[in-house]
């Protein structure tokens, strides 16, 4: 890898729509599971909850990012 690109932010999101109340819960269930995973001593995952990353509950597509939707604002 170049040196210059070593540092920086990458992103990744599969696009799934989901509720902000949804997320959380869903989010802090994973967070859950990896500590209990953490204790029992199992094998490593293909994704890191500590940096935030997830598995898309939908598609199960890596992702660390979650993008907000806004209500679309009406002209007055």
């Amino acid at each position: 890898m170049h040196p210059d690109l070593s540092l920086g932010v990458h992103t990744a999101s599969c696009g799934h729509v989901m509720h902000a109340t949804c997320w959380q819960r869903y989010f802090e269930a994973v967070q859950l599971k990896e500590q209990r995973r953490q204790q029992r001593l199992r094998g490593h995952t293909s994704y890191d909850v500590e940096n935030g990353e997830f598995l898309c509950p939908l598609c199960e597509c890596l992702s660390n990012t979650v993008i907000p939707l806004l209500p679309h604002a009406h002209a007055t």
